[in-house]
């Protein structure tokens, strides 16, 4: 199902996951389509490149309405088929070389590229923002590269997953922890970056070997975002019965992407819980893209 335009309407909105064939690039898709039946004309961005050059299918090629913007390297224009119009040369380079902004003057297609570092993607973002080529942002984020969010500000946050009958099981124990990291409360501040009088501040990620640091007598244990917690599983059950822990800066989580394989949706469901289940804004995002099968079975387990 397409997701709900709302969603994303006026927002910076990046789409991450945990590794390849996770499903960003479907829901990317979904995104765009979704603003655009509400109205809206999104501008596409991605983190890096994949694939080709010009004349040459990109694992990134989205397709354009008139008047879109969209972020690509400079090589790769001519390749276009909306007609592309340049509109601004970026600082940074994808791995195809210099970073653009252009706008579609038709229907078409193009491939996406940009910049590899968060800050020239933040500020790729910001110059779309400026000059109004866009109000609504659609990137298609690096692989399980959680940085990003901090980069962009107040963008909002989607995590996609593809779950296959043989790794459902593992694949909702992933998106509980995540939903875990991202409802981590935002601790009270006394001034910028620092938190209320009484918490410890941990600079930098918080590791097992940066927990063992960490003074017994310590109560509430701050962070800068979830993106620094590299705790997981029952070493993380074990922090947390020993200390509170907060961020200074939240996250806005816009929810998940679950494209199923083989996977019934009611088996899934029941191995996410019902509070994860609520977080999911789309189920088989884009699915005529996705080679879904039109029959998929009931339960979850081993591949046979």
């Amino acid at each position: 199902m397409l997701p709900a335009a709302e969603l994303f309407l006026g927002k910076v909105n990046l789409i991450t996951g945990p590794g390849k064939a996770c499903g960003k690039t479907l829901f990317a898709k979904a995104a765009a389509l979704s603003v655009r039946a509400a109205g809206g004309r999104p501008a596409l961005l991605a983190v890096g490149a994949e694939g080709g050059g010009p004349g040459k299918v990109s694992a990134k090629e989205v397709r354009l309405e008139p008047g879109e913007v969209f972020v690509t390297a400079e090589r790769l224009l001519p390749a276009a088929t909306c007609l592309p119009v340049l509109l601004e040369v970026l600082p940074g380079a994808s791995a195809l070389g210099r970073v653009v902004v252009a706008r579609a003057a038709r229907r078409g297609r193009a491939a996406l590229a940009g910049p590899e570092r968060n800050e020239y993607l933040a500020i790729a973002a910001g110059k779309i923002l400026e000059e109004g080529w866009a109000s609504t942002l659609i990137v298609d984020g690096a692989l399980n590269r959680l940085t990003q969010v901090a980069s962009l500000g107040k963008a909002r946050l989607f995590y996609a997953v593809v779950a296959g009958r043989a790794d459902c099981r593992s694949a909702a124990a992933g998106l509980k922890a995540f939903l875990r990291r991202v409802e981590l409360p935002v601790a009270a501040m006394e001034s910028p970056n620092a938190p209320a009088h009484g918490a410890y501040r941990v600079s930098g990620p918080l590791t097992p070997s940066a927990a063992e640091r960490i003074p017994e007598s310590a109560g509430l244990v701050a962070i800068d975002d979830f993106s620094k917690l590299f705790l997981e599983g029952r070493d993380l059950d074990a922090f947390l019965r020993r200390h509170g822990l907060a961020v200074l800066r939240g996250v806005d989580f816009g929810g998940f992407s679950v494209a199923l394989r083989g996977v019934g949706r009611g088996a899934f469901e029941a191995l996410l819980g019902e509070e994860a289940s609520g977080r999911v804004v789309s189920w088989n995002a884009y699915a005529e893209d996705a080679g879904a099968p039109r029959r998929i079975a009931a339960t979850c387990g081993a591949a046979p």
